[in-house]
């Protein structure tokens, strides 16, 4: 599982949302009424994922299916790389950031395919043209995205290796529903009933694992996973099955160490690809500290650190010295305790759409808010201990 270090263990906080829903059965001759999800429903359903793309919105749609995306630029910030994006038969709809997509854009030019923007969304509809599923052992990053073939009338629905990026799904009264957001699933369809076992799912683990929800009526694509559907039937298969690394588990310890530092370095210099100013999240512990040194290395950044008034939560100090050591420009957020009693609406009203039990939640917003008048993507030591 040695490269799989790259795909997993520090998360760049890229955000976009898409939202959508298919007819399932194109022979019925009430598809036509039954396929159409009102206006106000599609308005409502970006809604809930405005705060995932706040820089573009778009829709596409056939007398199948529609497409909705809210996008936050990261690369070609131009208005040639908004979704959903069309590319030869296909359309697609994309959550999340591919970190080699000009390694496989080389490869797929020199195949034939030529490309008009700069965006990994291009490359991974050309990608599933050429390769089918193929593709995604190839890609290394996080995603989620939904493909619809127009001949065919295939809708696939992908999700990262490990689940980074979130992808929830419905089906509803001959229509399917699918999207980033659980209350995004809702606005397309009606309001679902909570659930007796994903609270108890919250109340033992701090979230509700997949494939469950908030709602036994809505589900998660799991990890690793594709969906396809065509017309009624609708199959899942995993695609990804980590696999010990037998060549690295038979090094020594020292190469073992050394090979550990150098994946380190390359999954924090792929994540620094953008066209907008990124930042670090840096708090007292280990994590952070060895990404911000990772991506001074390659160039200049910004710190962030929440300052708590309590004591015993404040790590303030030591992130300061830390970023003194590395000479990075660091920024405090004091986050004072009227502040949190503040943010608290916000964060379960709009940055949340599932309960969510880890603590960390209400500061990591706190500073995010901070971060955004300075930068668009933060790195965070997000995933370290939970590896």
């Amino acid at each position: 599982m040695t490269g799989d270090l790259f795909n997993e263990v520090y998360e760049v906080f890229v955000m976009c949302g898409f939202a959508g829903y298919i007819a399932c059965d194109f022979d019925d001759p009430r598809i036509g009424t039954r396929a159409q999800v009102s206006a106000k429903a599609r308005k409502k359903a970006l809604k809930t994922i405005e705060n995932r793309g706040p820089d573009a919105k778009g829709e596409w749609q056939d007398q199948h299916i529609w497409l909705g995306h809210r996008r936050l630029s990261i690369v070609d910030t131009t208005s040639r790389g908004n979704q959903p994006m069309a590319y030869g038969n296909s359309v697609i709809a994309f959550n999340g950031m591919i970190y080699n997509y000009r390694d496989i854009r080389q490869t797929l030019n020199q195949k034939g395919y030529r490309f008009h923007t700069d965006t990994d969304t291009e490359v991974l509809l050309a990608g599933w043209a050429e390769w089918g599923q193929d593709l995604l052992p190839r890609l290394q990053g996080m995603f989620a995205f939904a493909l619809w073939n127009k001949t065919t009338k295939r809708l696939i629905l992908a999700r990262d290796r490990f689940g980074k990026k979130p992808l929830y799904f419905r089906n509803w009264r001959g229509t399917f529903a699918f999207g980033s957001r659980f209350d995004a699933i809702e606005a397309l369809t009606e309001v679902a009933q909570l659930s007796s076992d994903a609270l108890s799912w919250l109340l033992t683990l701090k979230y509700i694992p997949d494939p469950f929800s908030a709602s036994d009526e809505i589900q998660k694509l799991p990890a690793g996973h594709v969906l396809e559907i065509v017309g009624e039937k609708q199959t899942t298969t995993k695609w990804y099955h980590p696999q010990p690394d037998a060549a690295a588990l038979s090094l020594s310890v020292s190469s073992q160490r050394q090979d550990l530092r150098s994946l380190l370095d390359q999954a924090v210099a792929a994540r620094l690809i953008s066209d907008v100013p990124i930042a670090c999240f840096l708090s007292g512990g280990i994590d952070s500290a060895i990404i911000a040194l990772l991506a001074r290395k390659h160039t200049h950044i910004d710190t962030f650190t929440a300052r708590f008034d309590e004591s015993f939560f404040d790590e303030s100090k030591t992130a300061r010295e830390t970023a003194k050591h590395l000479g990075t420009n660091h920024y405090e957020v004091r986050l004072k305790q009227d502040d949190q009693f503040g943010m608290i609406d916000q964060l379960l009203d709009s940055a949340l759409d599932e309960p969510f039990g880890d603590s960390s939640a209400l500061p990591s917003l706190f500073v995010s808010k901070a971060i955004k008048h300075q930068a668009t993507v933060a790195l965070s030591g997000d995933g370290a201990d939970e590896l």
